[in-house]
């Protein structure tokens, strides 16, 4: 069986793979950090650091983890975030097959979601300004005329949680999640610091050792330059990649329409969205659509229950909504090639 490149893939689900417990938790405790040293987690799990080494390995060997990476405020570097929902000629397979192969390859796409329902696919993308967005569509749109049918666009305003596992299983694991403190300082880079974010971006746990090679620096000033970039909310934290179909989760995008919206209700929605057991991230966007919720579930029940909280708790002010199911995720990426230092 091919091993899944995204986060889902619905067709080839690896039931068979058997988690336990101790699994669960270092699978939570590497979401929360994913450079956390071995000992620390063989401390909290209660097992040897080779141990933990073995099973970590094992994971990604299964295909569970498929990425160890940093977080990055894209914004720092001048980019803003786009979404743009696609419905395409089902009878073309031959040009769908073209058409992901040439988003793939495109500098400016961060994410790639297949689904299920009224679209088709969902891209993201970044860019600089709305003007060299709309110059990525026009490519996109000029190259595959017969193959679009229609098309979505939304700029995100805000995000209001980002999280790579759910906090339903950070509750089995047993292992508490928290959210990280953010004390945003004015910092500088300069080519080496993008160098190694390139680098982490690549492998996050690849010792500092390692990186201080790779741009020639002592371990201790590598250390001191990622701290630096955290410290600036550059990297917003360290996670893992985890294969959500593996742990048996299912994916769902939930769109919603507003009547109205105010700080009072922002702060409502943050308070929710931070808070609820399968809802791993949420956007407020510019576009036909107010905010974009990703969810994922373990079961079409909790699905339900999911969205009939967010309508009864927002009930005076929905005024339209959407659910789309992912089938496949086809890419994700930390930071796009397109993204460049300057100084």
């Amino acid at each position: 069986m091919e091993m899944p490149k995204g986060r889902i893939a619905e067709s080839a689900r690896l039931s068979e793979i058997k988690l336990d417990l101790k699994d669960k938790k270092i699978l939570s405790m590497l979401s929360d950090n994913s450079r956390v040293p071995l000992n620390s987690i063989a401390k909290k799990v209660r097992l040897s650091r080779d141990a933990i080494d073995y099973r970590i390995k094992r994971l990604v060997k299964e295909g569970v983890i498929m990425l160890f990476f940093p977080i990055i405020n894209l914004e720092k570097f001048g980019y803003t975030t786009y979404h743009i929902f696609f419905l395409v000629d089902e009878m073309d397979r031959k040009q769908q097959d073209e058409f992901l192969l040439f988003l793939k390859s495109n500098p400016y796409v961060k994410n790639i979601i297949e689904y299920s329902d009224r679209w088709d696919y969902e891209v993201v993308i970044v860019s600089k300004n709305v003007r060299e967005f709309d110059d990525i569509v026009e490519q996109i749109t000029s190259k595959f005329p017969q193959l679009i049918f229609e098309k979505e666009k939304m700029e995100v305003i805000k995000g209001y949680n980002s999280i790579h596992l759910p906090l339903k299983f950070y509750e089995q694991s047993g292992h508490k999640y928290e959210e990280p403190d953010i004390v945003e300082k004015e910092v500088k880079l300069d080519e080496i610091d993008f160098k190694i974010l390139e680098l982490l971006c690549e492998n996050c746990r690849m010792p500092s050792v390692k990186i201080a090679e790779k741009v020639d620096l002592t371990a201790d000033a590598i250390n001191y330059r990622i701290k630096k970039m955290i410290d600036g909310n550059i990297i917003r934290r360290f996670t893992i990649l985890v294969n959500l179909s593996a742990l048996n989760f299912h994916w769902y995008t939930f769109s919603m329409a507003m009547k109205t919206f105010n700080n009072q209700y922002d702060a409502k929605l943050r308070q929710f969205v931070v808070t609820h057991p399968y809802i791993l991230r949420a956007v407020k966007t510019l576009g036909v659509w107010d905010f974009l919720f990703y969810i994922v579930a373990d079961n079409p029940r909790h699905f339900h229950y999911t969205v009939k909280e967010i309508k009864n708790y927002f009930s005076e002010i929905i005024r339209n909504h959407q659910t789309l199911l992912a089938y496949v995720e086809h890419l994700y990426v930390p930071m796009p090639k397109a993204v460049k230092f300057k100084k």
